[in-house]
């Protein structure tokens, strides 16, 4: 929608896996089988997933049926809202110096 503020797309993953570094977790699981972790994770490697929040400290009771990413690195979710609370701000400040001749802002908390 216009004025709707898009995301960044999530990192890339790495191409291979570093001989001294070996992937793990989720990301490692997809990336061996191609089986995704959660139904959320589809939009991943194109950066339109979200990530589960809960994923990464508790797990996920969900699972298999999360709609949320299980992909995603711990903290990517925090990463990203505290990007938009910037963005937001921004926009807010460009606002006021433009004075009535610059559009509404959304507040976003």
């Amino acid at each position: 929608p216009p004025g709707a503020a898009a995301l960044p797309p999530s990192p890339p993953l790495a191409a291979g896996p570093e001989p001294d570094n070996p992937p793990e977790g989720p990301a490692a699981a997809w990336e061996a089988t191609g089986e995704l972790p959660s139904a959320g994770s589809a939009g991943h490697s194109l950066g339109r997933c979200k990530p589960c929040a809960f994923f990464s400290s508790k797990g996920c009771s969900v699972g298999k049926d999360c709609q949320f990413c299980h992909i995603c690195e711990p903290g990517e979710k925090k990463r990203r809202q505290k990007e938009k609370r910037a963005f937001f701000s921004t926009m807010r400040r460009l606002q006021k110096s433009a004075g009535e001749n610059w559009p509404s802002v959304p507040s976003w908390r």
